[in-house]
């Protein structure tokens, strides 16, 4: 009897990480919901022009007679070209469906979506980007601060354990007193 009750609850456990629901097409119309209030759905224009600006900021140094109408056409068809491609099936947009469907049950998307409906989740969408970029720029000064202190722990990983750093000659191999 123990053995049977064991493997029925083990049997509904299991069952319950699989997946917590369907992926219904009302589930599916949710989570696509949810993507554009967040922005989500915007990743293709996104991503543009992080491409189009990391160019244009390489480029603008070295050859100055380029054009910014070159920029923002690059920009426009580099955005069509990423909304194609991640609306393809098994790309982009398909896989952060699955995503979401996989980490949040249907229930869980409803009261998300009503929290970003909120005035407080309205905000949350307009001020996290900023916050977020003040974090990164945070980050960013602290890595550079502690760029002393990384290269040396990195030197002396590589001499404790006997690898030259690139460049150099392979250090001297400690004598085993033998």
């Amino acid at each position: 009897m123990f053995i049977r009750s064991l493997s029925i609850f083990l049997l509904a456990v299991i069952s319950l990480h699989v997946h917590a629901d369907e992926l219904t097409s009302s589930k599916k119309s949710d989570i696509l919901k949810l993507m554009g209030i967040t922005g989500s759905d915007n990743i293709p224009a996104q991503i543009a022009g992080a491409i189009t600006q990391n160019l244009a900021s390489g480029l603008q140094q070295t050859r100055p007679d380029i054009p910014n109408r070159l920029y923002a056409t690059l920009d426009k068809d580099l955005t069509a070209l990423f909304k194609e491609k991640i609306n393809t099936p098994g790309g982009l947009m398909e896989k952060a469906v699955d995503s979401y469907h996989k980490h949040f049950t249907h229930a869980e998307l409803k009261e998300i979506l009503v929290f970003y409906q909120s005035p407080v989740g309205k905000k949350t969408i307009g001020e996290m980007s900023q916050v977020m970029s003040e974090g990164m720029l945070e980050a960013r000064k602290l890595a550079q601060s502690l760029g002393p202190d990384i290269e040396q722990r990195i030197k002396a990983a590589f001499k404790k354990e006997g690898v030259a750093l690139p460049g150099q000659a392979p250090p001297p191999k400690a004598s085993s007193g033998k």
